[in-house]
């Protein structure tokens, strides 16, 4: 049950930075990609798998 919360959590934060940043799915995954800020505010590690666009 924790894992699923733990996911629930990160889609949510995910469509956060998206609509923060008026980002589209694919751009939002390419800069959680890149950018350090934006895994620390989803809570992940880079061994951590990102969502992809087509899962959001």
């Amino acid at each position: 049950m924790e894992h699923q919360l733990d996911k629930i959590h990160v889609i949510n934060d995910f469509l956060v930075l998206k609509t923060l940043y008026s980002l589209s799915d694919e751009n939002t995954e390419l800069l959680i990609r890149d950018r350090l800020s934006f895994r620390e505010f989803l809570g992940l590690s880079f061994s951590d798998v990102v969502p992809d666009a087509r899962t959001i």
